[in-house]
Formats: structure tokens, sequence, C-alpha cells
């Protein structure tokens, strides 16, 4: 596997302009007003879902190789710190922290 291969996180962000577009809001002024619901059913699922098949595409868990591995624990890793991010702005916006 090239050590180029694109982050699938980013990959999948430019694919989906749209959650590109709210989670950039999000993230950088903590302005966006999205329904928890429409964030998770129309943004999130859709996400982990086409990262996972992407990961299925490539990785073949009966038989991972080193590469694979890493690609799998980096892809996840990203995902992890778009969720602490929204975790992160949620408790702030809550506490009064943001507007």
């Amino acid at each position: 596997m090239p050590s180029t291969y694109p982050r699938l996180v980013e990959e999948c962000l430019i694919a989906r302009h749209e959650t590109s577009s709210l989670f950039n809001e999000i993230i950088s002024s903590g302005q966006a007003v999205v329904d928890g619901h429409v964030l998770v059913n129309e943004h999130f699922n859709p996400m982990v879902e086409w990262i996972y098949d992407k990961i299925s595409e490539s990785v073949n868990s009966s038989s991972l190789e080193v590469d694979q591995v890493k690609l799998f624990i980096g892809e996840l890793s990203i995902f992890a710190r778009y969720n602490s991010t929204f975790f992160t702005s949620c408790r702030r916006h809550y506490e009064g922290v943001l507007p």
C-alpha cells in the first residue's frame, strides 16, 4: 500500500461538500445550527459507512499486513479527532463559553 494513500476522512469530506462545510462551520465558529438527528443521520452515519466501506475494500482482516494495520489505525484516529472536537465544541457551547 503506498505511503501517500489519501486519508479517508479527508477524501470523504471532499466527496461530501455539504458535510465538509457543516463540519468546518461547527469546528471553526461553533455557530452552525443543526439538529442532532440531521447531524447524525445525514452526515455522521453516511461518513462512517463510507469510510468503513473503503477500509473494507482495502483491508482483508484475515490477513492484515503492517501497512494495512497502520492505515486502519490512522483512519480511526482521524475520525476520533473529529469526534473529540465536536464533543468539546458541544460542551463549551452548553457551558456558555461559545455563543
